[in-house]
């Protein structure tokens, strides 16, 4: 397993990760020497901006050919300036959700969204609900000095969407990421085989 690692995202979707940042969290007390994502983020900045940036100006998609040279060149950076060897990204997707009875689980993690009055008058005279709905998982990628992934994994951060009834309502922008507890114990169902599989290795 790498020692060394970056961990930037590079841009893939509008959402960022939570502010328990993934590399201040477990990654160093595991092992790893975590290069500040602010060193990264600059290099590939640096890089996509002499290349013209990665999306063609013609068709407006991204030029898979100009990204490759991006990364290629953003790691030969790292590796030269950090020994990086390996490059960690972070970033939010959309997960389904199975709800039950006013509790959902995904990716690891449970959330209740109906409080205990609502689950007890449920119970006592029926009507309650289960099926999928929207959730979010912080999904990482750790990947080698060649862009082979070496570790793929998500921990469930917080639903998306609330079954209400026989509607779903969605979660104000301002709820989103705001608990710390929550946003922390995604950031570790996500990188919790990582930091175990390493730490047992290097144990042996």
């Amino acid at each position: 397993m790498p020692s060394s690692v970056s961990a930037f995202s590079r841009p893939k979707s509008q959402r960022s990760p939570p502010k328990a940042q993934v590399e201040a969290m477990m990654l160093p007390r595991s092992g790893f020497t975590v290069v500040p994502p602010e060193e990264s983020a600059a290099i590939w900045k640096r890089v996509t901006d002499s290349l013209g940036g990665l999306f063609s100006t013609a068709t407006g998609a991204r030029d898979t050919v100009k990204l490759n040279v991006a990364r290629a060149v953003a790691m030969a950076e790292l590796h030269a300036r950090f020994q990086v060897d390996a490059w960690l990204h972070p970033q939010i997707v959309f997960a389904s959700a199975k709800f039950d009875q006013g509790n959902a689980q995904w990716d690891g993690a449970k959330q209740s969204y109906q409080s205990f009055g609502k689950k007890f008058l449920t119970a006592l005279f029926g009507g309650g609900t289960y099926g999928k709905t929207a959730a979010l998982s912080v999904w990482v990628d750790l990947e080698d000095m060649r862009g082979k992934d070496l570790y793929v994994n998500q921990g469930g951060l917080q639903l998306y969407m609330v079954p209400s009834g026989h509607d779903w309502v969605r979660i104000p922008s301002g709820e989103l990421y705001a608990d710390s507890a929550r946003n922390a114990t995604a950031v570790r169902l996500a990188l919790a085989p990582l930091v175990t599989r390493t730490a047992g290795t290097k144990s042996q």
